[in-house]
């Protein structure tokens, strides 16, 4: 399911690969399977997640053969392309 290195969790039951966060993970896969809205803000403490979350948010929402509504493939060039932090529409700061 896409390219895997150490620092890579596998991905949950959510078919993200993030753990935790099934509520907020829950609203975006359906944002991604009804359309998202115009802008969404993470917020919390740091080191809880939010920079994945947001990464797999964007691999969802552009992802060019997902399984399923609301879950990236991982292995087509955008999901590559975002996990690597090179797509030229996801801006990572």
């Amino acid at each position: 399911m896409g390219e895997r290195t150490p620092l890579t969790p596998a991905a949950g039951p959510s078919g993200w690969h993030v753990w935790g966060h099934e509520r907020a993970v829950a609203d975006l896969q359906r944002a991604v399977a009804h359309g998202p809205r115009h802008a969404y803000i993470l917020t919390g403490p740091e080191r809880i997640g939010k920079r994945a979350l947001a990464i797999e948010f964007a691999r969802a929402l552009i992802c060019e053969r997902p399984p399923a509504a609301g879950i990236p493939c991982g292995s087509c060039s955008r999901c590559r392309r975002v996990s690597r932090g090179v797509h030229p529409d996801v801006t990572i700061a």
